[in-house]
């Protein structure tokens, strides 16, 4: 297991144009997720970048508390 939490995927909604994060489980994105406001599915923008840590701290925070909160949830 990585000391370094790997950086979130960054997705943009073709509907309501909201930028959400979402940090990639293992073995990779098999379905986009869906966006938080409209539940439609975005488009991959790639993964996010340190100017995205300064510019959406709001959202790389949620994408990791989510994903932490997910693998709390999980049964070994």
């Amino acid at each position: 297991m990585s000391i370094i939490a790997p950086l979130p995927v960054k997705f943009e909604c073709g509907n309501c144009h909201q930028i959400y994060m979402h940090l990639e489980q293992g073995g990779g994105l098999y379905q986009y997720p869906c966006c938080p406001q409209c539940a439609a599915q975005g488009r991959l923008l790639g993964s996010a970048e340190v100017i995205d840590l300064i510019v959406h701290p709001v959202l790389v925070a949620k994408s990791y508390l989510h994903a932490t909160l997910q693998m709390l949830g999980k049964t070994h």
